[in-house]
């Protein structure tokens, strides 16, 4: 299906519901599909599973820094 290969694919990590919403409602309305992540360990479970286009990363996440899980998976 061609419109679903361009649809771009965007990780939300952020600790805080309302931020995770807030981004979340601005991507769908361009059409994006949507990961929410409330914590870095969640989402570095979900990298060998799921590609995404745009990664949005909280870099002060309670479990884990935020620039450690670009540089430990190699997203930097």
């Amino acid at each position: 299906d061609e419109e679903k290969s361009s649809t771009i694919k965007v990780a939300i990590v952020d600790g805080d519901e309302a931020t995770r919403k807030l981004l979340a409602t601005a991507f769908q309305s361009i059409n994006a599909e949507t990961v929410t992540f409330e914590n870095g360990n969640s989402f570095v479970s979900a990298i060998p599973k799921d590609q995404f286009d745009v990664i949005i990363l909280d870099l002060y996440l309670a479990d884990i820094n935020g620039l450690d899980i670009l540089i430990d998976n190699g997203l930097d």
